[in-house]
């Protein structure tokens, strides 16, 4: 790999909080707790459910299945992923010595991803701030024309939200002594209730990323899950699955 010279700051802060779950069997069967834990959005892309347009979504493993069997099942190394990010994905895993140097694809319950790249203001693609930026910028096509276009929707979105810290920001440091005793009182009062209620109001902003993010159209379906059962048991008695067939049989059917 080249050497990339600029350096970063590295604090390791997560940006995924995992949630205590139960042991399961299945690693399918965690699909919802994963969804939340990463409020709706791809491990690695970033990108929501709802900015998704037609993308499906999976359960990658962070450590390909491939490498490693035993943690088929081990929810800490499952990653809820669009169809995108995990297809590029694939089974790429570092060799050790590149590993030993930190060189891996970041996990978002572990790191911050700025930590290791950044987003160009103008042409709003990756750069990277070291050689993991870099390699995660090629194995996950982090430059991709889609999350170009999606970091443009966002960028609109972002300039209303400065806005609003701006209008926030001037309310909590505003110089009282302009305004008239009731005047003075009641923005003293505005105040200590903004910060009174910060973190009520943090709570309030992770519900409503969460409903922003999720997408009700994915979630799993247990009403139809007994009729599902029902078609798959169909679909399984009438399939030739284990037969084979001559070609000529076949096609006298085409």
């Amino acid at each position: 790999m080249d050497s990339i010279e600029k350096e970063t700051i590295t604090t390791n802060t997560p940006v995924v909080i995992r949630s205590a779950v139960p042991i399961r069997a299945n690693y399918q069967d965690y699909r919802e707790e994963l969804r939340k834990d990463f409020l709706y959005t791809c491990a690695y892309c970033t990108k929501s459910e709802t900015e998704s347009r037609a993308v499906g979504w999976t359960i990658d493993h962070y450590f390909p299945q491939k490498y490693a069997k035993d943690l088929v099942n081990e929810y800490r190394n499952l990653m809820w992923s669009c169809s995108f990010c995990n297809n590029y994905k694939k089974a790429h895993l570092p060799k050790k010595e590149d590993i030993e140097r930190g060189i891996t694809i970041v996990k978002a319950d572990k790191e911050d991803p700025t930590e290791c790249y950044e987003i160009d203001e103008d042409s709003l693609k990756p750069v990277p701030r070291d050689e993991k930026g870099k390699y995660n910028i090629a194995v996950l096509h982090l430059d991709r024309r889609e999350l170009i276009e999606m970091r443009k929707r966002r960028q609109k979105l972002a300039g209303g939200v400065v806005d609003i810290k701006r209008g926030i920001n001037a309310l909590l440091n505003m110089n009282t002594d302009m305004f008239s005793g009731e005047q003075r009182a009641r923005i003293v009062k505005l105040r200590e209730k903004m910060k009174k209620d910060a973190r009520a109001a943090g709570l309030e902003l992770r519900e409503f990323i969460e409903k922003r993010n999720h997408e009700a159209a994915i979630d799993r379906d247990v009403v139809n899950l007994e009729e599902k059962k029902t078609t798959r048991e169909y679909l399984k008695s009438i399939d030739a699955i284990c037969e084979t067939f001559e070609t000529d049989y076949l096609a006298k059917h085409l």
